[in-house]
């Protein structure tokens, strides 16, 4: 879920200026692009994969969103648009499949009182404070070394996060299934 939201404030927060660098084009309406096809693609997925385990949501969760991240900078520095537009596309898979994950996963193991602002304050927690950060470095070391750092922060996470499925999946194996959720 960390990753997930860090990476909606990665594209907030850098992704019009990033557009607009990359592409030379000094138009708002790029970056407005950029975030809905992002979101659209989420919304997309959420919808695609409603039915499957929260196990096989998070595992092409986790893979789009740092294939996605990872194919959106290399864009930046080859100043390719189709590539920042099919990163961005990919890691809005990403972005949608992790937040339902998370509703897959996380929500169930909360008590009533607990479910949503647990969720929500770790979701806006790791938006913003991100964010934030990214804001001061661009003045300190530059849009482009900032969003460097910054897609690799996400892509971190969700590294992390794949990592740490793939170690419970197996232990997951070898339990007694257990019935997951499903929308």
């Amino acid at each position: 879920m960390t990753a997930v939201w860090a990476l909606g404030g990665f594209y907030l927060s850098l992704g019009p200026a990033l557009a607009r660098n990359a592409l030379d084009v000094h138009s708002s309406l790029i970056g407005a692009i950029m975030v809905a096809t992002l979101t659209g693609f989420g919304a997309a997925s959420v919808l695609t994969f409603r039915n499957l385990s929260g196990h096989t949501v998070m595992l092409i969760g986790t893979t789009t969103l740092i294939l996605g991240v990872g194919i959106t900078l290399l864009g930046a520095e080859i100043s390719s648009t189709v590539a920042i537009f099919t990163g961005t596309a990919i890691a809005g898979i990403g972005f949608g499949a992790g937040f339902q994950c998370t509703i897959l996963t996380v929500i169930p193991l909360a008590d009533n009182h607990q479910r949503a602002s647990t969720v929500y304050v770790i979701a806006y927690l790791a938006n913003s404070l991100p964010a934030l950060l990214a804001g001061y470095l661009v003045g300190k070391i530059g849009l482009v070394d900032t969003t460097r750092s910054y897609g690799a922060l996400v892509m971190a996470l969700a590294a992390v996060a794949r990592i740490g499925l793939l170690i419970t999946g197996r232990r997951k194996d070898s339990a007694p299934s257990v019935a997951e959720p499903t929308f």
